[in-house]
């Protein structure tokens, strides 16, 4: 019940700044999606940079001493972990503009043959920079019992709302003395203030409800 309560809490307080002109105004100037921090030029471009492959820091070494000193790339973002047996990263580059994605991939995959490698050029800025709806982020866990489709289902639901996902981690582990694997999601979404939140509230009870999940929405500000 409190955590209910607590997205109750979370989602009203954010439909009383909707109806609210004054936090309105505040809102458009001030809760819009970061820009990050790139600084691509005329003579730079961006790039993400995706590999994968075994778990061997020697390698990652290599991929990244590559890209730093042969390229002469600057990493603005990078997201890392192992997935199964291999160690997965994507990153946000800025490179010189003769460096191609092309590049990139002959460059890497020749000093970490055992790495899947691919890229492809990108804007500086993420597309919600550049748009003049405000948002609100907020933060949504979930978790219980492991089964099919639970991404699929939270994916569609915020599609749905027009909500954009800006981070999502998933992960499952083990829970012997519960006879099953729990499954657990953290997500960081831009919410639009034409959202409706009240149906929004009732969509995630019923996702909760058809999974046998617990679902809990809070301001990461707070």
């Amino acid at each position: 019940k409190s955590k209910k309560a607590k997205m109750n809490r979370v989602l009203c307080n954010y439909a009383k700044q909707v109806v609210n002109s004054q936090g309105l105004r505040s809102m458009n100037t001030m809760a819009k999606v970061s820009q990050g921090t790139s600084t691509a030029s005329p003579t730079m471009q961006c790039c993400v940079v995706m590999a994968s492959g075994p778990n061997d820091k020697l390698q990652f070494n290599q991929i990244v001493h590559n890209l730093t000193n042969t390229l002469k790339a600057n990493v603005e973002e990078s997201r890392s972990t192992i997935l199964g047996s291999d160690f997965t990263t994507a990153m946000l580059v800025t490179v010189p503009a003769s460096v191609t994605p092309t590049t990139i991939v002959d460059t890497l995959s020749a000093v970490a043959p055992e790495y899947t490698i691919a890229s492809r050029e990108t804007s500086a800025f993420s597309p919600l920079a550049n748009t003049s709806e405000p948002t609100k982020v907020l933060s949504i866990d979930v978790e219980g019992p492991d089964q099919p489709d639970i991404v699929a289902n939270f994916v569609a639901l915020l599609s749905n709302h027009h909500i954009v996902i800006k981070d999502i981690i998933t992960d499952t582990s083990s829970a012997p003395f519960l006879g099953y694997n729990i499954f657990a999601l953290k997500a960081i979404v831009a919410i639009p203030l034409r959202c409706d939140m009240t149906k929004l509230e009732g969509n995630l009870q019923k996702f909760e409800e058809k999974f046998g999940l617990a679902v809990a929405v809070s301001d990461p500000t707070e």
